[in-house]
């Protein structure tokens, strides 16, 4: 029987969590094989971790995929809150860096509705990636342990990253990497179950869009430890054209660049 009430897991309890996951024999049980349609995943695999206290069973989804770019393309794309806004644009609908510590950030989401007669979802976590020697990038997240960080507005219920882990690793000799993608999500409140089952399909679907809006042109330098940002950069939805003419990040709606925190409405006029 599976435990009820998710465990509240450190960022480096959440790591272990995800390797763990990532090492299991997934073509046998207890997990499953959900199908999908997105031609760059080769399958998506779930099983029961455990039972949140509202009886919800809590899932971890596995998914992975080679795509066509370098590894450090990929982790570009999925670690710039600019471009998630773009290949997660079915879950996100806002999304604020918080903290921005180079390889450690504090992040604030807003999600989409999932239905009419359910509360929309907000996240609040936090996230830190590793490269290692031979060009793997491993991305961990989990929920911050400090809601009243980032308060939860009315219409919002807060759900809890469980724990979450991407490794984005290259291909030896090719322009290619192999993405191996962990989800564990406690909705953090009743859920119809179809609901929970359009979140397998919502990994597949992340994986093959960020393969879709990985950036052409010269390709970028290794990850390196940024400046230490304190100011709150909200980020929405991209539109139109524009760059913050501070670091030259693309502007979305929001006030604040999402790559520095400029004030980009005092900077760029009123373009809001």
């Amino acid at each position: 029987m599976a435990v009820i009430g998710a465990p509240v897991f450190s960022l480096q309890e959440a790591s272990q969590q995800v390797r763990t996951a990532m090492a299991e024999n997934y073509g046998s049980a207890p997990w499953e094989t959900f199908g999908t349609k997105n031609d760059d995943v080769r399958a998506v695999y779930n099983k029961i971790f455990c039972v949140s206290k509202d009886k919800v069973p809590i899932f971890i989804t596995r998914a992975s995929a080679v795509l066509p770019f370098s590894a450090e393309r990929v982790f570009q794309t999925y670690w710039d809150a600019n471009l998630e806004l773009k290949w997660n644009a079915s879950t996100v609908s806002s999304m604020q860096i918080l903290r921005n510590n180079g390889n450690q950030q504090l992040v604030y989401q807003q999600h989409k509705t999932l239905s009419a007669a359910s509360a929309k979802r907000d996240l609040l976590f936090d996230r830190q990636y590793e490269r290692d020697g031979s060009g793997t990038y491993s991305i961990t997240a989990v929920s911050h342990p400090d809601d009243s960080v980032r308060p939860v507005e009315r219409e919002y219920v807060r759900a809890k990253i469980v724990f979450h882990g991407v490794q984005i690793k290259p291909i030896s000799g090719k322009d290619q990497c192999e993405v191996t993608w962990i989800w564990c999500l406690d909705f953090c409140g009743w859920l119809h179950a179809k609901f929970i089952e359009q979140e397998f399909t919502h990994v597949a679907m992340r994986i093959s869009r960020l393969a879709k809006n990985v950036p052409t042109g010269p390709a970028p330098a290794p990850a390196a430890p940024q400046q230490r940002i304190e100011r709150p950069a909200p980020v929405n939805a991209p539109k139109g054209a524009g760059f913050c003419p501070k670091c030259g990040a693309a502007r979305g709606e929001g006030k604040y660049c999402g790559g520095c925190g400029e004030l980009l409405s005092t900077a760029l006029g009123s373009v809001f």
